[in-house]
């Protein structure tokens, strides 16, 4: 990640908007996708994936991804990477997501995957 995404991500941690597992977890996903994609900048998803782990520990709800986008997220042809990356790195997550959180999760990761 970024020197200034570690620095946002240290913030949120600071004002205790995450816990030590939810940092440690982000640094696995970012390490994870450096590895197998060579992801460097991903920013918005780590982003993302800090607010959707606060949401999960609070069980505020999300807002509904719409079906037809949903739809589309699933026909790309990065979708089976995408969910593949997400189930490797779901299983040390410190909070279970909702299913609409985890269908945000993916299509940030098809897109990271579209950037190549």
């Amino acid at each position: 990640m970024s020197d200034e995404t570690a620095k946002k991500l240290q913030i949120l941690y600071d004002v205790g908007k995450l816990s030590d597992e939810d940092l440690a977890f982000i640094r696995l996903v970012d390490q994870y996708l450096v590895r197998t994609v060579g992801e460097r900048d991903s920013e918005m998803f780590l982003i993302h994936l800090s607010v959707a782990l606060e949401r999960s520990h609070k069980q505020e709800p999300v807002d509904v991804l719409p079906d037809n986008l949903w739809a589309e997220v699933t026909a790309d042809p990065a979708y089976q990477k995408a969910l593949s990356i997400w189930q490797h790195v779901a299983a040390s997550r410190p909070v279970e997501f909702s299913d609409f959180e985890t269908r945000y999760i993916i299509m940030h990761l098809v897109n990271i995957l579209r950037r190549g």
